[in-house]
């Protein structure tokens, strides 16, 4: 059996890891493809105006309760508070959980993995020299 290799992390080492795997996963661009499509799913989802009106209404409050030092800090001041509250994490949690836990993703995710782990091995394969078929050398006897 030909072991698959990590060729896309500057090297040529086997997959023996999920480490070696996920990063294999993020170089072929099915991360991203992911990622966007939760992002989608996200925008598209009935909660999405619900969440943006909740975040502005938390930086209202704290843009009008004067209590930001100075432009400076202005983004960190705002992350911090908005992680204050767990709007964020339930609206991930909510948005995401039905498309993680469904079956049409869990078989996309599984093709993708199983079609890296195919296509590098068919790499291993071709990239292998033939058995070699040179004549030997000739006896002097």
């Amino acid at each position: 059996m030909i072991t698959p290799r990590v060729r896309s992390l500057g090297c040529d080492m086997p997959i023996s890891d999920p480490d070696q795997l996920v990063a294999a996963f993020k170089n072929s661009g099915e991360f991203d493809k992911l990622r966007r499509e939760l992002l989608a799913n996200a925008q598209n989802s009935d909660g999405y105006e619900a969440f943006k009106a909740r975040l502005a209404d938390i930086v209202k409050q704290r843009l009008q309760s004067g209590q930001l030092d100075s432009n400076d800090n202005l983004h960190k001041e705002l992350i911090q508070e908005v992680n204050r509250f767990p709007v964020v994490d339930r609206f991930a949690s909510e948005t995401t959980t039905g498309m993680l836990a469904s079956n049409s993703f869990n078989d996309n995710l599984r093709s993708a993995l199983e079609r890296i782990l195919r296509e590098d091995q068919q790499k291993e394969s071709v990239a292998l020299p033939p058995p070699s078929s040179q004549p030997s050398a000739p006896n002097d006897s």
